[in-house]
């Protein structure tokens, strides 16, 4: 394996696609809502993602054994690093929260114990993974509320129709990426009774409705872009691309993963194009 591919294979194991997804969605967001970015309230929703993504690794899910297990056994044997990168992400946070409105630290908490609330063991070792709908469901609402809401609330912005429809339009966006990411690892989550969606459906049907999903997603866009004019037709350019790759069934494989959060974190052009029309 060529050295930069070993690294890019080592920075997914560590979960740095997700930091790339939560940068792009929160100055996307920042860009089209037309309200100044906060670089605490950045720092805080990188130090958040690392925080739930890694201390998910840690919890060790019982499918990902099955669905991935390169990057299981990396993390078993960094598990004193991530630990200690799980507690500087806590300390970030703790040291963010002063510098940022109580509003906004009050609903980073609750946005936190919501992405991880479907995968953390609950009575008896039950899961809300467990539960089918509710991964997708949770996991798009809580990007949702993290990249659109927060940054609003931080900015004292109104919570009016632009900002209902992009939030609309990201929840929309994760849950099909979500159900994407799942449909590889079908094998693992039935030997472990994880309850994702795909273990129920065919292709054809997953298809449809991630379809569905992404379609809805871009008419929140063309929605968008009358209330904020046409940079929202760009930012709609990343789910079109999402859209064409169900074209296939996904095979897996830590690039297509990584393709697909990419995709996801395109707001990142958005946020570009406005910067350099600013000027």
């Amino acid at each position: 394996m060529l050295p930069l591919i070993r690294l890019l294979r080592l920075l997914t194991f560590a979960s740095v696609p997700p930091l790339v997804v939560a940068l792009g969605l929160v100055l996307g967001s920042a860009a089209l809502l037309q309200v100044p970015v906060s670089p605490v309230l950045v720092g805080a929703a990188l130090a958040g993602t690392w925080l739930v993504y890694v201390g998910e690794r840690l919890v060790a899910p019982p499918e990902d054994a099955a669905n991935h297990p390169g990057r299981t056994r990396w993390v078993a044997r960094h598990r004193r690093v991530l630990k200690g990168l799980v507690g500087g992400c806590g300390l970030a946070g703790m040291l963010a929260a002063p510098f940022l409105r109580p509003a906004t630290v009050v609903g980073g908490s609750l946005v936190a114990l919501t992405g991880a609330a479907y995968a953390l063991p609950l009575a008896r070792g039950r899961r809300l993974k467990a539960m089918p709908v509710v991964k997708p469901l949770l996991v798009g609402v809580a990007w949702a509320a993290a990249t659109v809401v927060l940054p609003a609330i931080e900015a004292r912005a109104a919570i009016g129709p632009a900002a209902l429809l992009l939030a609309g339009v990201r929840a929309l966006t994760v849950s099909a990426n979500v159900l994407l990411h799942d449909w590889p690892d079908r094998r693992g989550d039935a030997a472990s009774a994880a309850g994702t969606l795909p273990l129920s459906w065919s292709w054809p049907h997953l298809r449809a409705v991630t379809r569905v999903l992404l379609g809805l997603a871009l008419a929140g866009e063309i929605a968008l872009a009358g209330v904020v004019g046409p940079l929202a037709m760009l930012d709609a350019v990343g789910v079109v691309l999402l859209l064409a790759c169900t074209r296939r069934a996904p095979r897996g494989g830590w690039r297509e993963r990584v393709a697909l959060d990419l995709l996801v974190a395109w707001p990142l052009v958005t946020w570009a194009a406005a910067w350099v029309a600013k000027g």
